[in-house]
Order: structure tokens, then sequence, then C-alpha cells
């Protein structure tokens, strides 16, 4: 069981990573006249002058802009794929505070993707982020602390943060959580309902239907009766 924790605990900052690229892309930022027409450009595949707008808006401060742009240099729209830039343009955004480029720095710097590996440097940005409540940022601290990266490794400090990100509604944070609970890792006695709400919340809140998801629903619904697996969907669905 230990090992799914480990397996999830390695591989879901990178899902969290692309997931949060590709909606940031798609957002809707209505700073100025030069950030809507870069939208409208982007609706219409004209990314080279999505690009020149999006860069112009973050030479004036913009800081969702400036990600923009790290986005479109990482996924080659309108410009060749450049890694060192897509970095540089995210820390430009992440040193303006933006939370959601503060975990995406994180995540950089922990998997060595336009800067040199640094889990010191990852453990800054991700407590960056996480200080104002960005779940993905939570999420990518707990990770850090679990495996002893760029600091010593903290069971208790991990499960915090975990909890903290699967509070604030991050699906990969829920579903970790919802392992927690099933091994007994960090929280105490092994608690199946608990299990069971955290893993059902995972799927109710975004998380993708992986078959590693489902066999987890499975494993643990064996323990529970009908009538507490009826209650922990229920509450899996409430606001936790």
């Amino acid at each position: 069981m230990l090992c799914v924790l480990i397996r999830h605990l390695r591989n879901l900052v990178s899902v969290v990573f692309w997931a949060l690229l590709l909606l940031l892309l798609r957002l809707s930022i209505p700073a100025s006249a030069d950030i809507q027409s870069a939208n409208d450009a982007i609706q219409k595949k004209d990314y080279v002058k999505a690009l020149s707008l999006f860069q112009e808006a973050a030479s004036n401060g913009d800081v969702k802009a400036a990600l923009a742009v790290a986005d479109m240099y990482e996924g080659g729209l309108g410009v060749p794929v450049d890694y060192v830039q897509s970095a540089a343009w995210c820390r430009r955004a992440a040193q303006g505070g933006y939370a959601p480029a503060q975990s995406i720095m994180g995540t950089l710097y922990r998997e060595g993707r336009g800067v040199p590996q640094n889990y010191e440097k990852a453990v800054y940005w991700y407590r960056m982020g996480a200080e104002q409540g960005w779940a993905s940022a939570e999420f990518g601290l707990g990770n850090l602390y679990y495996f002893g990266r760029g600091l010593p490794k903290d069971v208790e400090q991990a499960t915090q943060w975990l909890l903290k990100s699967a509070q604030h509604g991050d699906p990969e944070g829920q579903l970790l959580v919802g392992t927690l609970y099933l091994t007994g890792i960090g929280v105490g006695p092994r608690n199946y309902y608990k299990a069971y709400v955290w893993t059902v919340r995972s799927l109710a809140h975004g998380g993708e239907p992986r078959k590693s998801v489902t066999d987890q629903m499975n494993r643990i619904a064996q323990f529970l009766t009908p009538q507490e697996r009826t209650l922990a969907e229920k509450e899996a669905l409430q606001k936790p």
C-alpha cells in the first residue's frame, strides 16, 4: 500500500502542473485591452499576435500575462518551444506575487525543467504559493516534506500540507489524502470511511477517472457497509 502512495506522490505533481498550464492559457484576463485582444487571438489560433500582446502586457506588470507567455513558450505556441524562456517568464510572474506561478516555479525546480534542478528552491516557491492558500503549491510542498527533498523529511508536515491541499479542492491532493487514511500514514489509525470520502471527493471535484482511482475506491468499499458507502458518497459532495 505504501508503494501506491509513493507512486502517486512522485507522479501527480506533473499532472497538476500540466493541468494548471492549460487552465491558465484559457483564462479570460480582463486587465487591459491588450489582454482581451490576446485572448481573442488565442481563440482564432493567431498565436504570434497573442504572444506579442501578452508580452506587452507582461512588460507593463501584468503577472497573469507573464504566465501566459511562459505557457506559450512551454507549448510552442507562436514561438519555438523554449523551456528556459518559459521558466524566465514564469519567474517574472512568481516574483510579482502570483501564487499559480509560484507553484509552477516550485515544480520547475523540482523537475529541473528550464532551470537546474534544485529542491531547496522548489521548497521556497512552493511555500510562497502555499502560504497564499494555492492548493497545488500546498500539494507540492507536502510532497517534498514527505520525501525529505530540499528540507528534512517530516511526515507530519507533509500530511498537514496535503490535507490543506485537499481541503482547498485539489483533486490530486484529495486522492492522496484518501490514500493516507487507507494506509494510516501520518493520520493515525486507518479510517476506511474517511479514505472513501476523500477518494470519491477527488472524482466529484474534477479528478481524472483513472483506473488507479476506481481501484482504490473498490479496495476501500469492501471494508464498508452499503449504508456507510451511501453516507460517504453524500459527504463527498459537500464542501470539505
